[in-house]
């Protein structure tokens, strides 16, 4: 991730919102629009852990989203959601 980070960091602005999805996911849940959004400098400066079964594999797609208000706004929304969810666990927020 750091590398995304220094590659398009200084590029975009800080509210550019990127879609994430997972590719090897059932087809029919890509469809339904089970996606997440995150700010771009947000979801490169966090950890992501996965767990997979034996030999199983993850492949994310990260998307730049065109600037709309309501992509924002449900970015927004989720940062929101997830730093709440975040304190009430106990975890650390600093990097949000």
């Amino acid at each position: 991730m750091d590398n995304l980070l220094k590659l398009y960091g200084k590029s975009l602005p800080d509210n550019t919102v990127v879609l994430i999805s997972n590719l090897l996911e059932d087809s029919s849940s890509l469809q339904s629009g089970e996606h997440e959004y995150y700010f771009f400098k947000e979801f490169v400066t966090m950890k992501h852990f996965e767990k997979l079964p034996p030999y199983g594999s993850s492949m994310k797609l990260i998307t730049i989203c065109n600037q709309d208000k309501f992509i924002f706004q449900k970015a927004l929304t989720r940062s929101i959601e997830r730093t709440k969810d975040k304190l009430i666990k106990g975890e650390d927020i600093a990097a949000e």
